[in-house]
C-alpha cells in the first residue's frame, strides 16, 4: 500500500441476519497477502457447501457464496480501493448477505454499467503489478467477469456493484446469499464447456429464468455492450453448439427479435423459471402414494420425487403441516430431517371462491338494466331498424330520432342523454328486418 503509515488494510464482521448484531469480527493490518489469506479463511470456515448430483455420476457443489468470487471481490477492493484515505476493506458477512466495501469509488472512466468490459485501469500501478505477481490480480481484468459467472453458476443473482459519493465515497460488491436455484446451477453444467465460462451466455440465461423473452435492446445494458454485439451474443446462442435460443415467429423478421428458450432447455429447467410452475396436482399425487406405501414423508423423499433443492423440499413439508399434516420434527435449518404423516391422502387445498367471468354479454345486460332503473325502455334492434314497421330512421347512416322517447319519458330523459346511449343490432340486411 502507500506508504505514510500502517493502518488497517482489513476488516472482516459476521451477523447471524444482515440488521443484526456482529458476532465475530477481525481486523488485518498489513502485509496484504496475510490479511487476505486468513480473512478467506475465516470467511471459508462460515461458507457451508451443499453437493448437487449430475448426470453420469458426475457431482457438483454449491457454495452457499462462491469463495472464488469472495476472494476476487476482497482482492480488487485491496488492489484498487483509495488507501490514501486510510479506511479498511470491510467484508459484511451473514447468511441472508455478503459486502464487500473499498474505500473510495471506481478508478475514474470505470462505472457500474462499463465495469464488466472496460480493460482494466489500476488506481496504484506498482500495487496491481506486485497483486498480479502474487496471483492475486487479473492482468486482462478478468476478476469482475469471474465473480459474476460464479454467482450465475451456483444458482444465484448475479453480484451487484454500486458507488456511493461524498466525503466518504465507497464502493460496494454486494452477493445475495439464501436458497440457490439448484435446477439452474444443474441446467448450466450440462452446456458446452465454453458456454459454461462465457459470462454473456449466463446473464442470458439468467435472464430468460425471470422473463419469457429478451431481446438485443433488453441484453446491451446486462451484458454492457452496444447493442449490435448483444445481438450476436443471442445469434451464436441460437446458431451454435449450444442450440439454447430461438427467435420468437412473431419477431423472426425484426431487425432484433425476441428471443426465447428452446423446448429442451424448458424441460430442463421446469420450475426454476419464473413463468414456469409445477401443477400442485401432480405433486400432491406423488405424496399421497409415497404416503400410502410408506407411512410418511421427509425432506429426502422429497428431494428425490419432485426434483427440488433441499429449501424447496421444506417449503413442501411446511405447506403439508399447513394443510393438515401431522409433524414429527421440523427444524429450523432445511437440512434437519423431518418426518411428517398426511395421512391417506394430501389434505385438500382451500378452494378459492369462483370467478365470475367479465365478458361481452354481461357488461351490455348490467347498462340496459341501469337504463331501464331510470325510466328507458329497451327495444330489440330489428324491429326498429329502417324498412321495419317500427322504424325510427330511414337509414343507418341516420341518427336514430329521440324525440318520441324525450316526450315519453319527460323530464327523466335527460338524466340519460339518449344520443350517448343507445343499442341497435344491426341486421344482415335491410330486408331482414
Amino acid at each position: 500500500m502507500p506508504s505514510g503509515g500502517r493502518g488497517e488494510v482489513l476488516a472482516y464482521q459476521f451477523r447471524d441476519t444482515a440488521g443484526g448484531e456482529v458476532r465475530t469480527g477481525r481486523r488485518w493490518e498489513p502485509p496484504i497477502l496475510v490479511a487476505l489469506s486468513e480473512a478467506m479463511a475465516t470467511i471459508e470456515a462460515r461458507v457451508g457447501t451443499n453437493p448437487v448430483n449430475l448426470a453420469a455420476g458426475r457431482q457438483i457443489q454449491i457454495e452457499d457464496y462462491p469463495l472464488v468470487a469472495v476472494r476476487e471481490a476482497i482482492a480488487n477492493g485491496l488492489t484498487h480501493g483509495e488507501h490514501r484515505d486510510r479506511r479498511p476493506v470491510l467484508v459484511e458477512h451473514s447468511p441472508e448477505l455478503l459486502q464487500v466495501h473499498s474505500p473510495g469509488p471506481l478508478v475514474s472512466g470505470i462505472s457500474p454499467s462499463n465495469i464488466l468490459t472496460h480493460p482494466p485501469k489500476p488506481r496504484f500501478p506498482s500495487l496491481a503489478e506486485a497483486m498480479r505477481a502474487c496471483g492475486l490480480g487479473e492482468k486482462w481484468g478478468k476478476g469482475i467477469d469471474r465473480m459474476y459467472r460464479e454467482m450465475i453458476r451456483s444458482g444465484r443473482s448475479a453480484p451487484v456493484v454500486q458507488v456511493s459519493e461524498g466525503d466518504t465515497a465507497e464502493t460496494t460488491v454486494r452477493f445475495t446469499g439464501g436458497p440457490p436455484n439448484v435446477r439452474i446451477a444443474k441446467f448450466i453444467a450440462s452446456l458446452p464447456a465454453e458456454e459454461q465460462d462465457d459470462t454473456d451466455t449466463l446473464l442470458v440465461v439468467a435472464a430468460l429464468a425471470t422473463k419469457r423473452n429478451l431481446n438485443a435492446e433488453q441484453l446491451a445494458p446486462l451484458v454492457q455492450r452496444d447493442v449490435d454485439a448483444a445481438q450476436s451474443v443471442l445469434t451464436r446462442l441460437a446458431n451454435g453448439r449450444a442450440e439454447l435460443v430461438e427467435p420468437t415467429p412473431r419477431s423472426a423478421r425484426r431487425r432484433y427479435p425476441d428471443y426465447r428458450l428452446r423446448s429442451q432447455a424448458i424441460a430442463a429447467l421446469g420450475p426454476a423459471l419464473a413463468y414456469q410452475s409445477r401443477p400442485r396436482a401432480d405433486s400432491d399425487q406423488k405424496i399421497s402414494a409415497h404416503v400410502r406405501e410408506y407411512g410418511s414423508i421427509d425432506n429426502a423423499a422429497v428431494q428425490r420425487m419432485l426434483d427440488v433443492d433441499i429449501y424447496a423440499a421444506r417449503d413442501v413439508l411446511r405447506d403439508l403441516v399447513d394443510r393438515g399434516g401431522r409433524c414429527a420434527h421440523f427444524g429450523a435449518e432445511p437440512r434437519h430431517g423431518r418426518e411428517v404423516w398426511p395421512g391417506a391422502e394430501v389434505p385438500a387445498r382451500a378452494r378459492r371462491p369462483p370467478v365470475t367471468a367479465l365478458n361481452e354479454t354481461t357488461v351490455e345486460s348490467a347498462a340496459l338494466d341501469y337504463l331501464r332503473q331510470l325510466g328507458w325502455s329497451t327495444a330489440f334492434g330489428p324491429s326498429i331498424a329502417p324498412d321495419s314497421p317500427g322504424a325510427e330512421r330511414s337509414s343507418y347512416e341516420h341518427v336514430p330520432r329521440t324525440e318520441p322517447r324525450r316526450q315519453r319519458l319527460g323530464s327523466d330523459a335527460r338524466r340519460v342523454e339518449p344520443g350517448q346511449v343507445r343499442v341497435h343490432q344491426k341486421p344482415q340486411s335491410p330486408a331482414g328486418g
